[in-house]
């Protein structure tokens, strides 16, 4: 297929499992913990921008140059597990290319957070095959040009020390979505997913990328000056499970994730705000994991699993850190745990997760029909199939189940983080990666190019696709029907397979049904 084949992908979606993919990188962060201790900040951080600013302009050039190593050093990291983290960024974007500039500037008001100043930093990264390159993408507004260079921006909360003598030395550098309005005063507020958290002193309040997140939701909070994170994540629960249940699957395969680590018995729990009085329909458990001690901390490192199910919604909140830092900062993440609390807890909240859903996917369920209002578009399912809507790190997703097991699924895909739009290279090298992550292999082209179609409210190419064989067609018996609109904002991509052979025209049928309503 023209244009797949030789593209090569510039935004790689995690092979994780979704409802796993915000605990995932907190696992491997867990074995390279350390517990750095407090110290104190200067209360007048207005004098600091231009020692900040000249740090920006330093860590610019670091990066250009292509010297990792003397940017991690200009670190000293309060938690090794996001350093090290750091320097697998940094080694990924440096070594795509060897043409590169990036630009940062301070976005926002430095602020004071516990022992430490936080900078908002915004950098401007564009990256060429060769030196005219970089030119030609500083002279236009797009996001990338055909020959493979691209600009993409990335945010990052910059966290500083300052030392006794007045200077300023980095100790963390934190990835954070762009702004949203559940945020205000250090605590992040939801109505839609029926929940608030944070707002205690010492913690930074980070909101994390959907993608990242591969959640409706999530967020962390950062003891600054320590290792110690809680993350926060919001699931649809599509299936129902008890939260024991639930606890013990994550827990397990965290461990598979990490390696060794012992998980003590799931035991229940109740959220300290609702100890007073429980909410009829609350299902909640907490798990411990022990890590092994990895020379940081004689202690070791520990995680704490909590799981409350309400309304349809899966509520979970990872604390994390060297036992050492967790038994210091014992109050403080008292604090931070008990300020978790469910909004609502009437008998309207039972449908929480409805809410929740279209306030962040758009999306609708009307019989087989999928309509999302968000994204303006729709796609009628085959009569007697059943939908149902999932969640995890896309705009938004739909799948259609036959009973003998002809599938069809929906998904919408946001731009790449860090470009401006969805370009056709960007889009045909997002399919090939998922072919080739899906072991499928492209056997027939109905559209060879992109096809603008005023139906669909944007640009269409459809295929078909076919397991490559051994075990991937094993599991895979039935050739795919795929079909993809691009729209500057969005990718959507259908893909069906039918067991019998009458369930290809119904999914030939289905897809050509997508389009704006």
């Amino acid at each position: 297929m023209k244009g797949l084949v030789h593209a090569s992908s510039t935004s790689r979606e995690p092979r994780s499992l979704p409802t796993l993919a915000p605990f995932a990188a907190s696992a491997m962060a867990l074995l390279l913990a350390s517990g750095q201790g407090p110290a104190q900040a200067p209360a007048d951080l207005e004098t600091l921008r231009p020692k900040v600013e000249r740090l920006l302009t330093d860590l610019d050039g670091r990066f250009e140059r292509g010297d990792v190593a003397g940017y991690l050093a200009a670190f000293r990291p309060d938690h090794r597990g996001q350093h090290a983290m750091l320097g697998q960024r940094l080694g990924q974007l440096l070594g795509a290319s060897s043409h590169r500039q990036r630009r940062s500037e301070l976005v926002a008001p430095l602020r004071q957070v516990g022992p430490r100043v936080v900078a908002r930093m915004h950098s401007t990264v564009m990256m060429a095959a060769d030196p005219q390159g970089l030119d030609r993408l500083a002279q236009e507004s797009g996001a990338g040009l055909d020959d493979g260079t691209t600009r993409f921006v990335e945010d990052n909360y910059l966290i500083l020390e300052v030392t006794a003598d007045g200077s300023l030395r980095p100790t963390g550098c934190i990835e954070v979505a762009p702004e949203t309005k559940c945020v205000a005063n250090g605590r992040f507020r939801c109505p839609p997913c029926n929940y608030e958290v944070g707002g205690v002193p010492g913690w930074l309040c980070v909101p994390v990328r959907s993608d990242r997140a591969h959640a409706l939701e999530a967020v962390s909070f950062h003891l600054l000056g320590t290792d110690v994170v809680v993350d926060v994540s919001v699931e649809f629960a599509a299936e129902p499970r008890p939260a024991a249940t639930w606890a013990a699957q994550v827990a397990g395969s965290l461990q598979s994730l990490a390696g060794a680590m012992r998980l003590h018995p799931v035991e229940p729990w109740v959220p300290p705000a609702h100890r007073s009085a429980v909410p009829k329909g609350l299902d909640a458990a907490r798990l411990v994991l022990d890590l092994p001690q990895d020379g940081t901390d004689e202690q070791g490192a520990a995680a704490l699993l909590h799981v409350a199910l309400f309304g349809g919604l899966q509520h979970l909140l990872l604390l994390r850190g060297s036992k050492t830092a967790l038994q210091r900062h014992a109050a403080s993440v008292d604090a931070l745990l008990g300020s978790f609390r469910l909004l609502q807890v009437d008998d309207q909240a039972v449908h929480a997760a409805t809410a929740a859903l279209a306030h962040h996917c758009g999306g609708l369920v009307e019989g087989s029909r999928y309509r999302n209002v968000l994204y303006d578009l729709v796609l009628q399912g085959p009569e007697g199939w059943t939908l149902q809507q999932r969640t995890g790190g896309a705009a938004f997703r739909a799948v259609w189940t036959a009973k003998n097991g002809a599938r069809l699924w929906l998904t919408g895909h946001q731009v790449p983080p860090g470009m401006e739009a969805w370009t056709q290279a960007t889009a045909d090298a997002w399919l090939l990666h998922l072919c080739e992550q899906q072991q499928l292999v492209l056997v027939e082209c109905t559209d060879d190019v992109w096809v603008p179609s005023d139906a669909a409210g944007g640009q269409v190419r459809s295929f078909r696709a076919k397991p490559t064989g051994g075990e991937a067609m094993a599991r895979q018996p039935a050739t795919r029907q795929v079909r993809a609109v691009l729209r500057p904002e969005l990718l959507v991509i259908a893909v069906g397979y039918g067991v019998e052979a009458a369930d290809e025209g119904l999914v030939t049928e289905a897809l050509g049904s997508l389009k704006r309503p």
